[in-house]
């Protein structure tokens, strides 16, 4: 699972990750929001069925928005990207290069 902040609405990023995945034989779903601004959730490994997730407890700070952006996520459906694929030697490197540029300090 990994939690993509994405800047504007035609960004790639949560995209490219799923390729990675995806090209190491990994079953995907993307977890995301409408907007430009937010954070789309890759998903990977027994994914099938999955179910859009709800809000258990309220939180203490924010709760109607909280609730309101949870509501508004969706699964995606298979982009383009994933039936165009790169090479596995470009994926690769881009998958490593673009987790560790972004993942770590």
């Amino acid at each position: 699972m990994v939690n993509v902040c994405l800047e504007r609405k035609s960004d790639p990023t949560a995209d490219e990750i799923a390729m990675g995945f995806k090209e190491r034989g990994w079953s995907v779903r993307l977890l995301d929001s409408p907007g430009a601004e937010r954070n789309a959730i890759v998903l990977a490994g027994k994914v099938k069925n999955l179910r859009r997730p709800r809000l258990l407890l309220v939180p203490e700070a924010d709760a109607k928005q909280t609730g309101k952006e949870l509501t508004a996520m969706r699964f995606q459906r298979r982009r383009s990207i994933f039936r165009n694929r790169a090479s596995v030697a470009q994926t690769d490197t881009a998958f490593t290069s673009l987790l560790t540029r972004r993942y770590t300090g």
